[in-house]
């Protein structure tokens, strides 16, 4: 066998790749799940931090301690911003580079803040499809909180009350049964991420939002009725506006019919859904014309300006001139 340079160019880069592949998905799956973690811990130290920093401004300022501690609630949004951004980055690079493996995982098991970590990671799922057991796994999904999980805990709680809790024990027993079956056929179908439910939504549109909206609406029908309320009441009183008030409504109609476009995503995570339904108001918003606004032109002038004073005074201002100013009487004549 001749082997040449040539031959083995190919083969150095096949078995680079061969290598490389594996080695990229472990660093993307294990960056991933850095960025969730630390975006979660993040979000809960810059909010404290920005709190209390909103909380001593103010006080420097004057405020009594009521008035400062609003204010210092006031600066907790940008602040979890502010740390879920440097918390993700700062994890996420150090997870997907191999540094301390086993940190992200360790961070959702904190006592009390490890909940936050675990928030983080279902947000990213929601965008990614990311789970600690791999892509669209659906053990490493219950694993963090998300799909069933919450549907399967109030099953079994309803279970244990099922005998000893009379007919409200049962109807609560039927409500968690039926939560659970549309929740875990909205997993198994990948609904819980948006990379899994565009997959489903090109393969079966109609069963891909019939079993979206049939877990929305059992996983929180309150929820669901006060949204589907809230935006049918919207669209009415725009309907009930006339004259100057109907001026931009088209867009206002749209915006409140986007929030019931995201009922098929109520598997997701409350952000990633946050995140659609803003997406989608913006978007109808500008398929909608916006209003002609009418010229000033063809209507009466202002009047003339008349005071010697020059601009700002537009109403004629009265003067008197002595007789010496209107030549009425001679310079050097009698009097």
């Amino acid at each position: 066998m001749t082997v040449t340079l040539e031959s083995l160019g190919q083969e150095f880069c096949w078995s680079i790749e061969k290598v490389a592949g594996p080695m990229l998905q472990a660093a993307i799956q294990r960056g991933l799940g850095g960025v969730g973690a630390g975006a979660g811990l993040g979000a809960l130290g810059g909010a404290g931090i920005g709190t209390a920093m909103g909380y001593r401004r103010a006080r420097q300022e004057g405020a009594g301690r009521g008035q400062a501690l609003v204010q210092g609630l006031g600066g907790a949004g940008h602040g979890a911003l502010v740390g879920a951004a440097a918390g993700g980055a700062g994890l996420g690079v150090l997870q997907a580079a191999g540094a301390a493996p086993g940190l992200a995982g360790a961070a959702t098991r904190l006592p009390g803040v490890g909940a936050f970590a675990r928030s983080g990671q279902r947000q990213v799922h929601g965008l990614t499809g990311w789970t600690p057991r791999g892509f669209g796994s659906v053990e490493g999904i219950q694993q963090m909180g998300a799909g069933s999980a919450d549907a399967a805990k109030r099953h079994a709680k309803a279970f244990k009350n099922i005998f000893s809790g009379g007919p409200k024990a049962q109807a609560e027993m039927a409500g968690a049964a039926k939560q659970l079956a549309v929740t875990r056929k909205a997993e198994q179908m990948g609904l819980t991420n948006l990379p899994g439910f565009a997959k489903s939504l090109v393969k079966h549109p109609l069963n891909t939002l019939r079993a979206g909206a049939a877990e929305q609406w059992h996983g929180n029908p309150k929820m669901t009725a006060a949204m589907v309320g809230a935006s049918g009441l919207g669209v009415a009183q725009e309907l009930r506006k006339k004259g100057p008030d109907a001026e931009g409504r088209g867009g206002r109609i749209a915006g409140n019919l986007a929030s019931l476009a995201t009922m098929p995503l109520g598997a997701m995570p409350a952000m990633t859904q946050m995140a659609v339904g803003s997406g989608l108001t913006k978007a109808m918003g500008k398929l909608v014309p916006k209003p002609v606004v009418t010229s000033s032109l063809g209507q009466n002038p202002a009047p003339p300006e008349t005071s010697p004073m020059g601009s700002g005074l537009a109403s004629p201002v009265e003067r008197q001139y002595s007789d010496r100013a209107s030549g009425q009487i001679q310079v050097g004549g009698n009097s």
